[in-house]
């Protein structure tokens, strides 16, 4: 879930605790669809969407304490094929309602912070995956809520499936050019690769 605003334009990222999947990585609030999230689905012409977008705002609410109001479709990704453990992934983006303050959860997230997406980019001090980069990097091409709503809204939705190449040095990942990202690959090294 990428929850944006404005003034100057941030997005909501969070770091994980040191347990588990993106131990210590600085994510996007998030987490999986849960039978809850299916069962009070709509019934309009996709509840699979309906359900999604419950779990990204259950999920965001749980972790960082925001409730959220407007949702767009940002990005799919799918894991590699072959990896040991697969998933469908949609981002979202969103704006938090009025006078929200984020609060981790202080299990599952540690710390919950807004931050300019540009910047965090370059941030060296914190571990974040392919993924998360690649989408910030995106967003970063945007100076508003208004422009990365309207930037969401007009790319196409294509699933980004990542190619990695593996090698005693660590793990490198391609992108097709026609997902539209900034950025095409990005290298693991051996050290960090079982993190991600």
């Amino acid at each position: 879930m990428l929850v944006v605003r404005d003034s100057p334009f941030q997005v909501l990222m969070v770091r994980r605790n040191g347990v588990g999947m993106f131990a210590d990585a600085f994510v996007f609030p998030g987490g999986a669809v849960e039978a809850s999230d299916r069962a009070t689905a709509g019934i309009g012409p996709d509840p699979a969407e309906d359900a999604r977008r419950r779990a990204a705002s259950r999920e965001t609410q749980e972790e960082a304490g925001i409730r959220l109001e407007r949702l767009e479709p940002f990005a799919r990704w799918i894991t590699p094929v072959g990896a040991p453990r697969r998933w469908d992934t949609w981002f979202y983006l969103a704006t938090a309602r009025a006078g929200e303050v984020a609060r981790p959860d202080g299990a599952e997230v540690l710390e919950a912070v807004w931050v300019e997406p540009g910047l965090v980019v370059d941030d060296r001090e914190r571990r974040i995956v392919f993924p998360t980069l690649a989408n910030l990097m995106l967003l970063a091409q945007s100076a508003s809520t208004a422009a990365a709503f309207a930037a969401a809204a007009s790319r196409p939705r294509l699933a980004v499936v990542p190619e990695v190449v593996r090698s005693p040095e660590g793990r490198l990942a391609r992108i097709p050019p026609e997902a539209g990202y900034p950025i095409r690959e990005h290298f693991t090294p051996a050290e960090n690769d079982n993190k991600s």
